[in-house]
């Protein structure tokens, strides 16, 4: 059910179900220190968007901010088998909480310069969290420097910094740079880490299309910046 109280602005409450299948329900894949189940989960919850942009293609001016929040049951649906086997029996509830915000700002720095902020966050909360229901990210639409959705957390927040120059309406060099503060709780212990990137960018305005490119370095783990590992990401936004 959603209600529009004005132009892109709206609550709406929900109801989501969310289905993750193991093959027999056994523990899978070549991690020792996580494990995976077939579940599935009912959440009830509300979600609230606000806006107001200057203008709706490449904005040089307003926020925007978009929040959810969910609770509800998740069952196990099949035996699995993890050290300690702490679920031997089917038919496990328990109760999980799901947290997402996304926000964006955008601050004119005179004619032609605008700071771009971005925040996304996505939390997963509950007694025991699997691995197969961890978050996925990475890339250029979330974590820059790093390949599609190849980092997973079950609570992570992104911060993306962005300096443009604006060469036209809807193109624009830029400069950026992201960090991400993640935990995994599928991992025993839990881990936590602080990846993060920066590089160079182009955005540009075609017929039909925004098209986007750029160039990262990122980093993980503790470890240093490499060249090789370096990346370059492609974005393609389409409109009428």
């Amino acid at each position: 059910v959603q209600y529009l109280y004005s132009a892109n602005n709206y609550i709406k409450f929900f109801v989501q179900n969310r289905n993750y299948t193991v093959p027999d329900g056994r523990l899978v894949g070549t991690r020792p220190d996580s494990s995976f189940a077939s579940t599935r989960s009912s959440f009830f919850g509300v979600e609230l968007k606000k806006q107001r942009f200057n203008r709706g293609l490449n904005p040089t001016k307003g926020y925007s901010i978009e929040a959810t929040i969910g609770a509800g049951k998740r069952q196990i649906l099949l035996p699995i088998s993890v050290p300690n086997d702490p679920f031997p029996t089917t038919n496990k509830q328990s109760t999980q909480v799901q947290v997402e915000i996304a926000a964006n700002l955008y601050v004119p720095m005179g004619r032609r310069w605008v700071n771009a902020l971005a925040l996304q966050s996505k939390n997963l909360f509950n007694k025991t969290i699997f691995y197969n229901e961890l978050y996925r990210f990475g890339g250029f639409k979330t974590l820059k420097g790093f390949d599609e959705q190849a980092l997973r957390a079950s609570q992570v927040t992104i911060l993306n910094f962005e300096e443009r120059f604006l060469l036209e309406q809807n193109s624009y060099l830029f400069g950026f740079f992201n960090v991400a503060f993640l935990k995994n709780e599928a991992l025993k212990p839990a881990k936590t880490d602080m990846p993060l990137g920066f590089g160079l960018g182009l955005t540009f305005q075609t017929k039909t299309s925004i098209v986007s490119m750029a160039y990262a370095l990122g980093r993980q783990n503790g470890n240093g910046f490499e060249f090789r590992q370096s990346k370059i990401h492609f974005g393609v936004k389409y409109y009428l």
